[in-house]
């Protein structure tokens, strides 16, 4: 494809990867933004790939349509998932968003390394809880991963302003982990500062964070939401487009939609020290705990 039809550009800037800071500069005819990433404990983390910046910026090229490239080395598992995510959410809302074609610097041909940990998204709700506790413990059957890690984003649920909070949180997350045999790794990105329906972009959010863990971790787990027999489509995640957000170095899994809300109670209440710490409010005043009073709260109670 011509230079002459690209219409957005993605520069990855890696030249602090080994700080734990990973950035890329998003270009479409307008002010450019900077999509970064940073491991708050200041671990390096691997720059092979660019997948992580296709992935946290899609919806943002998807609103605009045409085509993107990439001045970097994307994994073709990815660029293929991709496709298929973008049909099904162009399927679902054809006026929001438009499908969009990348081409690459290089394309990296590249499978997930099957005896690599697992490492989990973590908000300390009751869905990323129970999927905690579903893989350390063996519930999940022939679908169990080898956990490792739970991950906590700063930038996803508590804003970036709000450091005291995320820190609180980031305690509550630290405690359960242990309580589970578990690493808690913790970043923080900007990514939510593109401004897309978060409710519909989430899902993709989720697995760009996980995916600055491949190679070390060669599966990423998302705590299902809505259930199979109350599926809510479209939403931006869900058991159906999940499963392409895998890239060549992790395998995205979506956990746990066989259950419901109780059932998931259920198990959460069979480890007394991760029921304590859970954390599923979103509405009150102070983030890193449980106001006690909204219906998230009450309901979970």
């Amino acid at each position: 494809m011509a230079d002459a039809t690209v219409q957005g550009h993605i520069l990855p800037d890696e030249s602090q990867a080994l700080t734990g800071f990973r950035s890329a500069t998003l270009e479409s005819g307008g002010s450019p933004f900077t999509l970064w990433f940073r491991e708050l404990d200041g671990r390096p983390l691997d720059a092979r790939l660019a997948d992580v910046y296709v992935l946290g910026s899609l919806p943002h090229w998807m609103a605009r349509g045409g085509a993107v490239h990439v001045h970097g080395a994307v994994s073709r598992t990815l660029l293929s998932n991709l496709d298929e995510w973008q049909a099904a959410m162009h399927s679902w809302l054809p006026d929001v968003y438009d499908t969009v074609t990348f081409t690459v610097d290089e394309v990296v041909d590249a499978e997930p390394d099957r005896s690599a940990r697992a490492i989990a998204a973590y908000s300390g709700g009751l869905d990323s809880s129970c999927t905690a506790i579903r893989h350390t413990r063996g519930l999940a059957g022939w679908r169990t991963e080898p956990l490792g890690a739970l991950l906590l984003v700063h930038g996803f649920d508590v804003a970036l302003d709000r450091a005291a909070e995320f820190e609180g949180a980031s305690l509550r997350a630290g405690r359960a982990a242990e309580a589970l045999g578990l690493e808690l790794r913790t970043v923080s990105t900007n990514l939510r500062d593109l401004g897309q329906d978060w409710e519909m972009v989430h899902g993709l959010a989720i697995a760009a964070a996980l995916q600055l863990f491949a190679p070390e971790f060669g599966v990423g787990l998302i705590g299902s939401s809505a259930p199979y027999f109350r599926l809510v489509v479209p939403w931006g995640s869900n058991p159906v487009t999940d499963q392409f957000l895998s890239s060549g170095t992790m395998r995205i899994s979506h956990d746990g939609a066989a259950l419901s809300r109780t059932a998931k109670a259920k198990v959460v209440a069979t480890e007394p020290d991760v029921l304590a710490l859970l954390r599923v409010c979103w509405q009150g005043e102070r983030l890193s705990r449980n106001c006690g009073r909204c219906e998230k709260c009450v309901r979970t109670y």
